[in-house]
This record gives C-alpha cells, structure tokens and sequence, in this order.
C-alpha cells in the first residue's frame, strides 16, 4: 500500500532550516477486531508502553488494551482490563496512560463492568509488567467518564473528566484527587455552561490545578483554576474551540493546544494562567490538534489529525517555535482514517506519535506508534587551541603545541565541542548567530593570551557553511599541586558464567575481574616523581596482573603485596598539564565476600616539588555475576540502593560496547540525553579504547560520540578486539535539593542497527549522602552501678534510625533511641558497643570497646573512690572506703571510679571520639588496644597548632597507610583508626611528624 508524506516549511526564523523528520519505525498492533489507540510514553528501559482499547482482546465488550514493546517498536507482551461490560480509554488524551515514581504504570479510564453507575471512572495501578497492583473506581450512580490522569507531587493522583450526577442537570467537569494508593481525598463538579467535559489537568506552583476542555452549546473551550482543596477560584472562557491539552512551559507558564473552527489553535500562558498569545494554525481542510510537548529549544511539537490532503483523516504533526509561529508541517497520507492522539518527546530527543489507522493492520482499526527523529541542516565553526609559547598569536608548527580535550562553546545553545590530538575543533550547529569562546576553570594551567576582543568570536552560520580558522591562543599560568583518582570497574575478556564472552558487569566469585584506575592532574602543576598511587584491595580479592598501562615506562607498578599494588610516577613530565591522565587495568581474584559486596579503595599521593596533595575513592561492587556486553558503569557509584553521593561530587561515567554480530562494525555512534540536573558546562573528556572522530554536547543535554571507520570486530572473530569503551566527567548543577535523582544511560548505535540501550545508572544527591554512626560515651561517676549514657555526635539525625548493641551482659542489650541514657554493663572488662545508623538506604558503623571499672576494693566490701583533696584538687588520689562514707563523698564531688589520668574530669569520667576531652598542654601520642588482633585507634593531641603527619610502617621501613596528613590545632585530641584486614601479623610503627618533632610508638598485631 501505498504512503504519501506531504511535508513543508511555512516559516523560517532567525536563519533556522530544519529537514524533514525521519523515521526510525512505524508499527501496527492489534487483532482481528478493533483496537483504537490513545497514548504513547517512553518507558524505563527504552522501550515503549501504549493504552488504548480493543474488542479482539479481553474478557468483555471492550476492554482496556495495554502493550509493551522493546526500543523498535517490537511488541514484547500484552495486557487487557476489564470485566463482563463495556471499559474504554477517554478520546484523544495524551496522559491516559502514566508512568509512576515506583517505576509502575498508572492507567485512567472508564467502565460499566464496576462502580456504582452507568459508567464510573477507573484508575488501575500496575507494575512494570503490566500486573494489577490496585484498582479503584470513582463516581456516583449516574454516569462519570475520565480522559486523563497525572501523579501529584505527593505521589497522589488528579483524574479530570465528566460527571452527570452529583445534582448535575448537564455534563459537568469532574475532577478526583487521590492518595498515593487510589484512596479519595476530594472529588468536585464544576458547570460551565452546559455539557461540558475536562479534557486535561495540570498542578500549579501552589499546589491548585489548572483544567482545560469543552463546554458545548456553544462549542466553547475553557481555563478552569481551582486551589489545592479542589475549590474553583476562576474559569476563563477564552475561546469558541475546545482545549484537549495543556502541558508546563521551561519558563513557568503554560501551553494549550486544541481546536478552534475547523483549525488547530496555540495558546500561551502565564504561571497565573493569564494569556500571552494565541495561534491559530490554518491549512488546507480542517486539521485539530490533540496533543503538545515543548522541545529544549523552547519550541513545541504538536500531533493531531487532518484531511485537508484526500477525502480521509491522516496522521498530522506540526513544529513552531517558542512563540507558536510554524516551522513545518509533516502529514502521512494514507489509504485509510489515521488518527494520531499523542505525541512525547523520548530521551534520544526523538518523537514519539500514537493513535489508530484503518489503513494497516489485523483488524478494522489498529494502534498505530511511530517514532521519528528530526534532524537539521548544520553550518559548522572550526578552529584550534594552542599554546602561545612565543606571544605572537599565531599557531607555528615545531614551536608552538597543540592542547587536546580543551572545550569551546558557542552560543546561545549551548554547543560544547572538544579538541582533538592536534589541537582542532569541529563544531556543528544549526544556522543562525553565536558567539564561540574558550571555556576556563579556576585551576587551568593555561590561560587566554589576549589576541582577538574580549577573546570572543562572533560569526553567522548559514546552512551548510563552515566558519573556520577561530583559533584561541593560550599562556601557561602559575600552577597549583592538585591530582584526582577515579576507579572504574572493568571486566575481564574471559568467558566466566556467560554462554558467550561478554563482559562480566560485576565481580563474580571464581572468575577474574578487572579494575582500573585513571589518575588526572586536576591541579595546574607538574605532578611527578615519586607521586604514587596504591590500591586497597577489599579482603576477598587479591592481585594477579596488569592488563594495562597507559604510562607505560613513567608508572611502574609493585605487586609485592598482593593486597596493596602501588603505581609510582618515575618521569617527571608525565602529568605536566590540566587534564593529562594516565590509566592502569588489573586483574583480581575473586573469591567468596562475607558480605554480598567487595569494597576497594584506591589513593593517588601528589608530589609537585615542595607541595603535595592526596586523594582517594572507594568502589563499591555487589556480588551479582552479571552478563552485559554494552552497559554504562557510574563511579561514585555511591551508598545504599539509590547511590547516594554528595551535591557537589563529579561524576565519571563509562560506557562499554562490544560488537557481537557476525562482521565488523565499521561505525558506531553513541548518544548520550544527560540528566537536565546537570552543568554541562562542567563535561570533561577522559578516555577513549578508540579515536574519536566526532564529539559534540548539543542544547538539550545529548552527547553525541561518533567512531567513523572504527572497524570494531566481532566477537566471534575477535573476542578481546571486539569491545570498545569510553569516559567522561560531569558535575551536577549547583544548589539541587536533597534527594534529587540523577539518572543515566546511552544508546549504541552499530552501523544503521536499531540502538542498543544500555542499563540506567542512579546517584541521589545530599548534602550528607552517607550517615556517620560515631559517637561519645559518659559514665554516672555519682552510682556504684556501671550506669553510662551514650550520646549520638554523628551529624544530623533527620530521617535516620539507630541500632545500638550494647552486648548481652548490658541492661538494655540492645536499643533503637537516638541518645540512650541509662545502660548498665552488669560485667567488668572491655565490653564492645556497636552503633548502626541508617539514612536514605544508606548504614554507617561505628563499634567503641569500653574499659568498664570495678569500683569494688577491700575484698569487695569497700568502693573505690576519685578522691579530690581540699586545697589540692589538681592533685586526685585513689582511696578505698566504705560503703557508709559514699554519701559524704560524692557530696564532696568525689567520683565512684579509680582515678585514671588527669587528662579526664574528675566528675565526668568521659571518652569523646574528637575534641571535648581536656589534654594536657604537652603532645600525646598512645594507641589503645595494642597489642591488638584487628584494628587499633591510635590517639594524639599537639600542644601548638602545626602541620601534621601520621604514618603507619612495616618492620622493614615501608609505609603502609597515611592516617592523617593536614594541619592540626593545638590541645584538640584525635582519633584514627588503623585498619589490619589486609596486613599479616608483627610489629609496625606509628610515626607522627608534627614540624621538626618526631614520635614514635610501636604496634602489635597479632592474629
């Protein structure tokens, strides 16, 4: 059968010249009877939901239809719902179908298989599977109908439809807010004229709504605003026509489409619903339109019908910018009726049409789903950024040098474009004016020399224009001593639980897995000899080779500690620049964790001549032994099951590939649509397998990396050559609430293939992402009984809960209060106390061993007593007295207790973890417990405010781990603990460098 599409450019704008959308698939589904389509939305996993109704499916008359297909339109299954009667979908509705914050989906609809009336509305709640989680019905006993649903920002739900009961004489608008969980919290009608309906629903800024529709007699399309409670504040009849659909703008307000006449209509408001313009969008025939999304250059996409092109309706699709004024119209004419109902913007910045055809399909009408991409005929700004080593602004090849992954933007956009190995950019953008600078941060070793005004170029871009030779020249700068680690899991080119080689995406127990590192100097100095890097290896894995070294020849690795491998920089013009990085890959065996999870940290120490730096990152991996060829990795990956990480933390992302068709892939193509809770203008480049021909960060957040000629061979052929990888770095914006999600993932694109989506990636942002369980302890000196109160000191304790362990000889053992009071330890000795906190999914422990006191003497007829002399109470001694002659002493202010050390208060026998502890003004150095069989906390205090260090090394000299290195304020005690998990038994040296001063104490492990 034949198709015609008919397409068009009505307007050009500020030298915009758009192509003609393409499309990628356009599919029928249904059965032998009718199935009329609603509404289409993008789901989770790349693929695609649509809701509608049929008569070839269910258990009834009609019944509610819903399908799932993967990323190309294939079906993957299908569900109906319904019982013995009548259930449909409300016409031309886009939100008919919703996705819910629980990754669900939430359906409205209507029915006379349950409820009350002739009809009621239906809200059905389902998992990601389509299975029925909970379903409710809404109305009274005469007829309610629903179009559309959306979730609130409580995760309740707002229906709008119609209602003829309620004292209703005529249709009314009915709307219906609901908990999260279909439970009624309000329901209202609300007349018009007479014989109206609710065609969409939208929540204000403060927490009303905003409804739009039809009121009939005269056709009449209206703005209905009511409060939070559901109580009208205002209605606007602001045009003969009717409204079907009103979405949020970027800037607050709102849009409107419908139909005015015969001719589809644009209407834009306000945050307070008060118009701004009107379009009126005229053609050949009658054309309405149903449903709008707006784009990321602030323009909109509408669908809807016409049949101004033949005696039938076909599927209608229109562009405008973001004053409604038409870019192009695009209509698919067909043999049949076709009616698109919806249309939603997918991540790849796609479209996304649905609606019903009697021109394809089984039966005598189908669901229809389309998905077109529009592309734009791109000018090009080309230049080079170079390093000016003579200040003539002007490149000279064998003087001058070419600086790599260098960014320039042009503007407005933004456009983000990166330099190549020779110091080129290439950037493509659609025709119109920009200005193009280079972007600098804070810590650039180079900055702009001043060759061109204001360093800024101006330039116009005509289609297919090239604008080029708009070089920047740089000056090196004073630097600053600054390096970053990022450890990145990796995988091993091994065969392991998978039925093909493909890449492990987690450690699997048994099988190789593969770590690797990336060093950068991040700073504006050279890094370099003797700046190292050593890896913490998690207890169930150890080191078994070096896969590979990008620093071949500068940074060596010793593995004499199959534990701990340490890479040292041996050259010293290795890290020279901003930006420059090195990464290494190894291999680990992997055995069976305790714990279903591997922690490993890795620590980069910076040496810049006089000034050093150090920073460490620990991986998180769970034991899943998973199979996936093409994912993305997210490193931090962050705490508990949403990767809670801090708001100001950058975020490295790695997407893997790996060709596994039959032949070589001669291009690949990945779009990346980044999160909008990023600042793009923070993107870093950080590696590439492969040489990429082609980078470029467009407006809307979409990287695009393109590999032409890659050649990528298969995995039959060539299992190791046939993966490729690449890295990159990205900071999220400033000033985002807390418990704000960031969500990732790419589509791979092999040849002309359908993409391959990768998994999603998930960080949630705090501003404390992990709880700390740490703690202080004080003993009741005033009670013979071991009485102690424990107060929590680890930040803040909102939405967190405790565990405390007191151990079975306490009294309580165990308690879940914030600050437990009155414990009493029924034993003497170490007694071992265990906080746990929990907060947004995430734990933190903290274990404190406490030396509990026998206050008993005298064969332990008598109580041991902190006696403090009249006249001499910096002087306490011991004494044993009788029980009678408590009471006298402790009114003295004496303390049942030995007298420890004068560094604690006679009448608050007190550990604290930091800082409220009295020290004596003299340096402290003491460990405690040592000797120790697993890990020892090792305290000092300084009586003047200096730099300090404190290193634990072997027998033979050679250091372990840096507990603490910064400066360090006087009389202030400190606490650090020495982990041993790693280490084998014998004696180790505590060495602590305050200035010129040196301490040391000896340590005894053993197990």
């Amino acid at each position: 059968m034949k198709r015609i599409v008919i397409f068009s450019v009505f307007l050009l704008l500020a030298g915009y010249l758009f192509s003609q959308p393409v499309v990628q698939f356009d599919k029928t589904y249904g059965g032998t009877g009718c199935e009329n389509g609603r509404s289409a939305k993008q789901a989770p996993d790349g693929g695609f939901i649509m809701i509608g109704s049929t008569n070839s499916y269910g258990s009834g008359q009609n019944d509610i239809y819903l399908v799932k297909t993967d990323e190309n339109g294939n079906e993957l299954w299908s569900q109906t719902y319904g019982g013995p009667g009548n259930e449909a979908i409300g016409w031309a509705m886009k939100h008919n179908i919703i996705l819910t914050t629980d990754g669900g989906f939430a359906i409205a609809g209507h029915t006379t298989s349950y409820g009350e009336g002739s009809w009621d509305m239906w809200l059905i709640k389902t998992d990601d599977s389509g299975n029925v989680q909970w379903t409710k019905t809404y109305g009274g006993p005469s007829s309610e109908t629903s179009n559309i649903v959306k979730q609130t920002s409580d995760s309740g739900y707002i229906i709008v439809g119609s209602t003829w009961g309620f004292g209703s004489y005529y249709n009314d608008v009915f709307l219906v807010r609901t908990d999260s969980v279909g439970n009624l919290i309000w329901q209202n009608h609300y007349p018009v004229q007479a014989y109206e309906e609710g065609s969409a629903v939208v929540e204000t800024s403060d927490g009303g709504y905003l409804v739009t529709g039809v009121s009939y007699n005269p056709q009449t399309a209206f703005l209905l605003k009511v409060d939070a409670a559901g109580n009208q504040e205002w209605l606007n009849k602001f045009m003969p026509g009717w409204g079907f659909s009103i979405e949020p703008t970027s800037d607050g307000g709102y849009i409107i489409c419908g139909v005015t006449g015969s001719e589809s209509m644009l209407v834009k408001l306000d945050s307070n619903g008060i118009i701004l313009w009107t379009k009126i969008i005229d053609g050949p025939g009658a054309n309405n339109a149903y449903s709008i999304q707006q784009l990321s250059d602030g323009g909109y996409i509408v669908a809807g019908e016409t049949n101004g092109f033949g005696n039938n309706w076909d599927f209608y699709l229109f562009r405008t910018d973001e004053f409604g004024d038409t870019l192009w119209t695009k209509v698919f004419e067909d043999a049949g009726n076709d009616w698109a109902t919806s249309i939603d913007v997918c991540a790849d910045g796609s479209y996304l049409v649905a609606g019903f055809t009697t021109s394809y399909g089984a039966g005598c009408s189908d669901y229809r789903m389309m998905k077109l991409i529009e592309t734009v005929n791109h000018g090009f700004i080309t230049g080079r950024i170079y390093k000016d080593d003579n200040d003539n602004c002007i490149f000279e090849t064998g003087t001058d040098a070419a600086l790599i992954n260098q960014i320039i933007v042009a503007e407005p956009g933004p456009y983000y474009g990166f330099t190549d190995n020779n110091g080129n950019f290439l950037l493509e953008v659609a025709p119109g004016n920009y200005t193009i600078r280079q972007t600098t941060t804070d810590n650039d070793l180079y900055g702009l020399q001043d060759c061109q005004s204001d360093s800024i170029y101006s330039v116009s871009i005509l289609s297919g224009e090239t604008a080029s030779q708009k070089d920047f020249a740089l000056k090196q700068i004073k630097g600053i001593c600054e390096g970053t680690v990022t450890t990145l899991v990796s995988s091993p080119f091994e065969q392991g639980p998978c039925t093909v080689p493909l890449s492990l995406s987690s450690p699997c127990p048994g099988f190789l897995h593969q770590y690797c590192f990336t060093i950068t100097n991040t700073g504006t100095s050279t890094i370099g000899p003797g700046s190292y890097i050593q890896v913490n290896l998690d207890p169930n894995m150890t080191f078994a080779s070096e896969v590979s070294n990008s620093c071949t020849g500068d940074l060596t690795g010793d593995f004499t500690n199959p534990t701990t491998p340490v890479w040292t920089i041996q050259n010293a013009s290795l890290l020279n620049s901003t930006g420059d990085f090195c990464e290494v890959c190894f291999n680990v065996n992997v055995a069976f964790p305790a714990q279903p999870s591997y922690s490993t940290t890795a620590t980069f120490n910076v040496i810049c001549g006089q000034q050093t730096d150090t920073d460490s990152e620990t991986e998180l991996d769970y034991n899943a032994c998973s199979c996936d060829p093409n994912d993305k990795l997210v490193s931090p990956k962050g705490c508990g099951p949403y990767g809670n990480i801090a708001k100001n933390e950058s975020i490295t992302y790695r997407i893997r590939f790996q060709n596994v068709g039959t032949g070589p892939a001669h291009n690949i193509t990945i779009i990346d649509t980044l999160d909008s809770n990023f600042d793009i203008s923070t993107f870093y480049l950080l590696n590439s397998s492969h040489y990429i021909t082609h980078i470029q960060l467009n407006p809307g957040n979409v990287l695009t990396v393109t590999y032409e000629g890659i050649e990528l061979p298969d995995s039959i052929s060539n299992p190791e050559g046939s993966h490729g990888e690449f890295f990159f770095e990205i900071t999220p914006v400033a000033g985002l609430p807390d418990g704000t999600q960031i969500t990732n993932r790419a589509a791979i694109y092999f040849d002309n293939n359908p993409p391959v989506i990768t998994n999603t990636t998930l960080n949630t942002l705090y501003n404390v992402p992990k709880p700390s369980a740490e703690f202080v302890y004080e003993r009741d000196c005033g009670s013979i009984d071991n009485i102690y109160k424990f107060t929590y000191t680890g930040g803040t304790s909102d939405n967190a809960s405790f565990y405390w362990n007191f151990g079975n000889d306490a009294m309580p053992s165990f308690s879940t209060d914030e600050n437990p009071d009155t414990v009493v330890f029924n034993s003497t000795g170490l007694n071992e106390v265990i906080l746990t906190v929990e907060r947004f999914g995430c734990t933190a422990v903290y274990s404190v061993i406490i030396d509990v006191p026998d206050v008993y003497c005298g064969n332990g007829k008598k109580i041991l007593v902190c006696h403090i002399p009249s006249g001499n109470t910096g002087n306490p001694q011991t004494i044993c007295i009788s029980p009678n002659a408590l009471p006298a002493h402790l009114a003295h202010g004496d303390c049942v207790v030995a007298c420890i050390t004068s560094v604690e208060k006679k009448d608050n026998a007190k550990n604290n973890n930091e800082n409220t502890v009295n020290v004596l003004s003299e340096d402290v150095f003491i460990a405690y417990p040592n000797p120790f069989s697993t890990n020892t906390v090792i305290n000092f205090s300084i009586s003047e405010e200096s730099h300090v260090s404190l290193q634990v090394y072997n027998y033979s000299g050679q250091k372990v781990v840096t507990l603490f290195n910064k400066p360090a304020i006087a009389n202030k005690l400190y606490k650090t603990e020495f982990t041993t998990d790693n280490l084998p038994q014998g004696i180790y040296l505590g060495v602590l460098q305050i200035n010129n001063k040196t301490k040391v104490i000896k340590l005894s492990l053993i197990k």
